[in-house]
C-alpha cells in the first residue's frame, strides 16, 4: 500500500507499506511540481530525475515512486504520463492523447 502526504497541493512524502517493509521517502519537486529527487529517512539523496520539456524521463532509474512530470502518475508499461482524465505520450514524435476527449454541446 502506498500513501502520499501533501502540503499546499504538492506531494512531499510517500510511505510504502508492504508485508515485509515499511519505508518512507521524501520527494523533492521543482516549480512545476515534477519530482526531481528522492531522499530517504536518513536524509541521503537516493535518486534524481530529469525530464524533457514534454515530460519524457531523461534517466529511467527512479523506481521509488510512481509520481513524475508535474506530479502526475506514470504508467511504466506504456510510458505515458497524465491524470486519469488526460494521458499523453511524452515523446515529441508520439504527441497524442490516449483517451478520448468528451465534449457535449448544450443548446
Amino acid at each position: 500500500m502506498q500513501r502520499l502526504y501533501t502540503f499546499n497541493g504538492r506531494v512531499w512524502a510517500q510511505r510504502t507499506v508492504a508485508a515485509t517493509s515499511n519505508t518512507a521517502v521524501y520527494l523533492q519537486s521543482n516549480q512545476l511540481g515534477s519530482v526531481v529527487g528522492i531522499i530517504d529517512a536518513s536524509g541521503t539523496l537516493v535518486d534524481t530525475m530529469r525530464y524533457s520539456p514534454w515530460g519524457e524521463q531523461r534517466n529511467l532509474t527512479m523506481s521509488e515512486t510512481t509520481l513524475n512530470y508535474t506530479g502526475q502518475h506514470r504508467d511504466n508499461t506504456a510510458l505515458i504520463v497524465g491524470s486519469p482524465v488526460r494521458r499523453i505520450s511524452p515523446k515529441a514524435s508520439e504527441q497524442r492523447l490516449y483517451n478520448q476527449e468528451r465534449m457535449t454541446l448544450d443548446s
